[in-house]
């Protein structure tokens, strides 16, 4: 909370800065400053219009905003598009998930499985489900999905990360 204050001057000083954007973003979601994170993402979307990850963000504001028909009518309009900035199963699938209808995002993060450039994102997103479920043997099991293919892709970064979360998980919410 306390860097909001410095990444909106820094803004003010200069309103395409993206550094102080997506950390401005990330601040005002993190404190739950929703109304003003839905803002800064239409402001940067108008600076950068044909940025994919600033129609990402305004998309997501809404959805860590809890307003989930605007949500889910973004990613259906997205759905109708040639070109898509990103995965629409793996949207409509965060959209459940966050809203509480896990079966729903069961069935969208499953189809991401088919595919082998979004199979481990699936993965990634069906161990996080585990975690609201509350599923530990799940949980395990797709961690070690995870694991087993950074192994394979010999990324020793990845690896560590999903170790750290792995740990993290195991320790917060599975005590």
């Amino acid at each position: 909370p306390k860097s909001i204050p410095y990444f909106e001057k820094s803004l003010s000083l200069d309103p395409s800065f993206e550094f102080s954007i997506q950390h401005l973003g990330w601040a005002y979601r993190d404190v739950g400053d929703h109304a003003r994170n839905i803002d800064l993402a239409k402001k940067s979307l108008e600076i950068y219009p044909n940025k994919d990850n600033y129609k990402y963000l305004e998309m997501y504001s809404y959805l860590y905003a809890g307003m989930y028909d605007i949500y889910f009518g973004k990613v259906r309009a997205l759905d109708n598009e040639e070109i898509q900035f990103t995965n629409v199963d793996d949207a409509f699938g965060d959209g459940y998930l966050a809203s509480g209808d896990y079966e729903k995002a069961n069935e969208k993060y499953q189809k991401l499985l088919e595919d082998n450039d979004t199979k481990l994102n699936g993965i990634s997103n069906l161990k996080i489900l585990s975690l609201y479920r509350g599923d530990l043997n799940r949980f395990i099991s797709l961690s070690d999905e995870v694991l087993n293919i950074h192994i394979s892709k010999n990324n020793t970064v990845a690896y560590l990360n999903e170790l750290s979360r792995r740990a993290y998980s195991l320790l917060v919410t599975f005590n």
